[in-house]
Order: structure tokens, then C-alpha cells, then sequence
């Protein structure tokens, strides 16, 4: 997989209330990025979707300030379903050619015209596979990983137990053990901020990766102060030699230490 890919056409952040046809049923929803071509949009995970159907949308806004032109039900074909946190964003692709001429103009005039404007998104280099991408590289892989960091005799957290699914751990390299425990204050620091008697959970990502004959370098998501210091850790993140991503629960256990799962 290439770590980024560039689109034909530039996508802009717009979101305007649109109904999306689909099966001889409506569902309210808006737009989440619009490019001269194509859209995205979120719908429930459980709407029965999958790539090339044909579906149709209602411009409920646009419509009514042009009500000379019929806005009312554009065709469009699914390009790409992508699943996270209870919902489905749907990238669509207008059917040009069953799109009136007038129709085909509004949407080139109303970007090239504003493009000055509207927010551009800038991270085509990730595209919306973000979520995905690990998604599909966590799926190979059992994620039941419990590790247990303790303190040292000078009162330092460090990694003192892993315990997890043989197939998976026999298979890895010790030396990232090694690296973990190392950022054992680094992986923790958000708990301390949050210091309390009760007890705690706090979830984060965390980015593992090595370079050929080079020791593993390891990022903290909280390190990561905005989205674009995100995508540029993970362009990075995919373009190693070896690369693990683990979807961390940091669990307090009073009083020696925490759990890492």
C-alpha cells in the first residue's frame, strides 16, 4: 500500500443537509467533504451499503435557494465504505452522465467559484483510509496483550510483565519490550496528570516502529499535538521495515503500578 495518494480533484470541508435515497427509503443526514465530482457523508453502521450501488441525493438547501433547478435527486454510486465509532461514511461519486448539463455546471461553478473560501483538506496524503489502515493491520493479529508496569527500586514505572497469546508474542522482537519499558513515563504521563485515588482508565494510541538495523522508535498519541502532526507520523509509520500499532487501556492498579491492555 502506498503511504499516500493523491486525488484528481481537491475536496473541500462543506457540510449542507442532504437526503440520501436508498432502497425506497430517506435518511437525513449532510455532507462532510464536497469536491466537483464527488461527496462524503455519514450515515448509521447497520444501513445496508456496499460499494457500486446506486443511490440518490436530495439537496435539501440547495434546493430550495435554486428552485428552477432539480436538485432533488442527483444519482450517485458508492466508491468507498469505511466503519468507525457507530457510523459509515460513504465516499460517492455523481453519475455525470445521467446528470442534466445544469446539474454538472452547479457543482463545477459552486467549487471553482468559492474555492477561495472554502477550507481545502489537506490530508489527501492519508485519504480516508486512516481508520482503517490499522484496522486491517490489527485484524491479523490477536490484541488481548496485558502488560504490567511496576516501579523500580528508585520508584520508576517500568515494564516488568507481558502476558498475552504465544503465536503473537513468540513472533515479536524482544527488543521492543525493551523500547516499551523504556517509555514507560512517556506511555503513563497522561496519568499522572489525572492523578486520583480512584480508578482510572485512559485510552490512546501508540506508533511502533524500526527502521532496518535501527532500534524501535516509539510514539505516544498524546505527543501528537493536532491532526496534521497525526498524518505525518503515520505516512511515516507505514513507510518502515517493521511497524506494530497497539490501541492502549491504561488501568491503574493501586498501589505498585498499571496495566497496559
Amino acid at each position: 500500500m502506498k503511504a499516500f495518494i493523491r486525488r484528481q480533484q481537491s475536496r473541500y470541508t462543506v457540510h449542507t443537509p442532504v437526503a440520501l435515497l436508498l432502497n425506497s427509503q430517506e435518511h437525513i443526514t449532510q455532507t462532510n467533504e464536497i469536491s466537483i465530482g464527488g461527496l462524503s457523508l455519514s450515515v448509521n453502521a447497520d444501513l445496508p451499503v456496499r460499494t457500486g450501488m446506486r443511490v440518490a441525493l436530495h439537496f435539501t438547501r440547495w434546493q430550495a435557494q435554486r428552485p428552477l433547478l432539480n436538485l432533488r435527486s442527483v444519482p450517485y454510486e458508492i466508491k468507498q465504505i469505511h466503519k468507525f465509532a457507530g457510523q459509515t461514511e460513504l465516499g460517492l461519486q455523481r453519475i455525470v452522465a445521467q446528470c442534466p448539463l445544469a446539474v454538472n455546471q452547479f457543482f463545477e461553478t459552486a467549487i471553482t467559484s468559492n474555492q477561495h473560501v472554502l477550507p481545502r483538506r489537506e490530508d489527501d496524503l492519508l485519504q480516508m483510509q486512516y481508520s482503517q489502515v490499522y484496522l486491517d493491520l490489527l485484524s491479523h493479529t490477536p490484541v488481548a496483550t496485558a502488560l504490567f508496569l511496576g516501579l523500580d527500586q528508585r520508584k520508576k514505572r517500568m515494564l516488568q510483565a507481558v502476558a498475552g497469546h504465544s503465536t503473537f508474542l513468540d513472533r515479536l522482537d524482544k527488543k521492543l519490550w525493551q523500547a516499551i519499558s523504556t517509555a514507560t513515563p512517556r506511555i503513563t504521563l497522561m496519568l499522572k496528570k489525572t492523578a486520583t485515588d480512584t480508578l482510572q482508565t485512559h485510552g490512546m494510541g501508540l506508533y511502533c516502529y524500526r527502521a532496518p538495523h535501527q532500534p524501535w522508535q516509539l510514539v505516544c498519541e498524546h505527543e501528537l499535538q493536532s491532526a496534521t502532526a497525526k498524518n505525518y507520523c503515520c505516512i511515516d509509520y507505514l513507510q518502515q521495515k517493521a511497524t506494530i500499532f497497539f490501541i492502549v487501556a491504561l488501568l491503574t492498579v493501586k498501589p505498585t503500578g498499571c496495566m497496559m491492555n
